[in-house]
């Protein structure tokens, strides 16, 4: 069976094409009174208010009006009254869209203009060479002024400090390189080096040396937690509570 959609409530057409009962042929007769028929919503059958009229060569128009599509489904039933049959029977499905009672709520015939806005500006879109009319256009071409606007800013800031931002990370990077050669090491002897404290002193200190050497990397006094001296090992330098 077919399935077409109609908007509810609205007269359309349907196009039937029909075949032959004897032979492979499309059916191209006349159709004669009751050899179209409709339901709505699974109700009685009715002949259609007008039938269906041949439009060109094996091909057929059935019109409807508004009244036979007010319901969710139709049936159309195409079947020759004679007999024998002169064309093979054949039923169309019609769900109805664009109201309350319909098969389909949603007013299906309002993505029509939105198809078509889509199809118009696809259409419109060139080929990369000419994509600068289109930026243009769309005014697209107007984020190259908000970008330079932004530049502008960045250089005067930079200007007004006499200097670059290349400068400010060569210095963070000078300061770096200073640390480490001050101390004769790199961040990963810091990293793997082994710790000792020193008690011969007041107040105490924490001695990190190269790992497997004598090499001191760091000295770093210890003081309590109210600032106070280390000199005893009763001295509390910091606290740890377990919730």
């Amino acid at each position: 069976m077919q399935t077409k959609l109609r908007q509810y409530n609205a007269a359309a057409t349907v196009t039937l094409r029909l075949r032959d009962y004897w032979t492979t042929d499309f059916y191209d007769t006349a159709l004669a009174e009751g050899d179209v028929q409709i339901s709505k919503d699974d109700g009685a059958w009715a002949n259609v208010g007008t039938l269906a009229t041949k439009v060109q060569t094996n091909e057929y128009q059935q019109t409807l009006t508004g009244a036979e599509l007010t319901a969710a489904r139709i049936t159309l039933r195409i079947a020759d009254q004679t007999d024998p049959k002169a064309f093979i029977d054949l039923s169309i499905s019609i769900e109805t869209f664009g109201h309350a009672s319909a098969q389909i709520v949603t007013d299906l015939s309002a993505f029509g203009a939105e198809v078509t806005g889509i199809k118009t500006v696809t259409d419109v879109i060139p080929d990369a060479g000419a994509m600068t009319s289109v930026a243009t256009a769309s005014g697209i071409s107007g984020l190259d002024g908000k970008i330079d606007t932004i530049t502008a800013y960045e250089v005067a800031i930079l200007e007004d400090t006499g200097t670059t931002l290349n400068d400010k990370l060569d210095v963070i990077d000078g300061i770096v390189d200073a640390i480490l050669v001050d101390t004769g090491t790199t961040l990963l002897d810091l990293l793997e080096a082994d710790r000792y404290l020193d008690t011969t002193g007041d107040p105490w200190t924490l001695e990190v040396r190269r790992k497997g050497t004598a090499t001191a990397l760091l000295t770093k006094e210890l003081y309590t937690v109210a600032g106070d001296n280390v000199n005893a090992a009763t001295d509390v330098i910091g606290r740890h509570t377990e919730e």
